[in-house]
């Protein structure tokens, strides 16, 4: 802990949680992850997490910073756009996923299967999505 009554964690922690969401929800308190410089993904990540384990305030704040960085770094808009569905703004994580098709982002193949994009599976957008990335329906 540092003067200020914070913890400062530096190597791996251990839990009896059985996943990572199990985890995040059983924090107290706030959550303030710094990464070094490069790891934009793993903030990413981190954000669509926070906002399936029902931290969506921490989940807001790290997507903040996501688009902050995004004036010097590339930011990838499909796991962004992972975030903005779990956070409920459906209409901003078509946005995302359709930048990250025209960039041809390559984690845009896994639209079909990966379950963070269920809640946007009976859009009539999301069957055209995967028809323009080639994906059968």
């Amino acid at each position: 802990m540092d003067s200020q009554g914070k913890v400062i964690m530096e190597s791996i922690l251990e839990t009896k949680a059985s996943t990572l969401l199990e985890f995040l929800a059983g924090l107290h308190g706030s959550l303030f992850v710094t990464f070094e410089e490069g790891s934009v993904l793993v903030r990413a990540v981190l954000s669509g997490t926070l906002a399936l384990a029902g931290r969506q305030d921490d989940a807001r704040t790290v997507l903040s910073e996501l688009e902050q960085s995004s004036a010097e770094k590339y930011v990838s808009p499909i796991p962004v756009a992972l975030t903005l569905a779990a956070l409920g703004e459906h209409e901003a994580a078509f946005t995302r996923l359709e930048e990250g098709i025209r960039l041809h982002c390559p984690r845009a193949i896994w639209g079909k299967v990966d379950p963070r994009l269920d809640v946007l599976r009976s859009d009539s957008r999301y069957a055209a999505m995967l028809q323009k990335i080639g994906l059968p329906q």
